[in-house]
This record gives C-alpha cells, structure tokens and sequence, in this order.
C-alpha cells in the first residue's frame, strides 16, 4: 500500500508491491500477478500478469503471460 505526505493511505495495504507512480498508474502485485491501477487504485487492465515492466523510453508496458511476451500501451492495450 501507499501513503501520501499528509499519511494519508492512497492505495489500500493489500499488494505485495507497487511501483512508483508514472502518468498516474502504478504496477502493483497481488498473489504473484501484476496488475496496473490508477490512483484511485482501480486497475486499468483487463487482466492480471506474470510480469510487467515499463520501458523508460516509450513509457509502453512490457508484459509477461505463461512466456509469450507482449507490449501494452498506457491505456493497457496490447500493441504488440
């Protein structure tokens, strides 16, 4: 989970991990999948991963699903 500087809890305390913010999403996992939420901490994708990654020149989301691996747009659309 998150909290903000006033302390208050942005993201409730039921994720393994979660990123850092980027455009207002954050990767977080949950039961050993990935998933993608907005600060509101409502997830933006249609489904779970085995992994994601954010490429820092495109801002795209690389992701992992039983080895085939793919490429999300910031709107978690598959593009690749």
């Amino acid at each position: 989970g998150n909290i903000n500087k006033e302390n208050d809890v942005v993201i409730d305390f039921e994720y393994e991990w979660v990123s850092n913010f980027y455009d207002d999403e954050a990767m977080v996992l949950k039961n050993e999948l990935f998933d993608l939420i907005d600060v509101s901490g409502k997830s933006v994708l249609d489904k779970t991963y085995m992994d994601l990654d954010r490429d820092s020149n495109t801002s795209n989301i690389k992701f992992i699903e039983n080895n085939p691996s793919g490429l999300l747009d910031n709107n978690g659309k598959i593009i690749l």
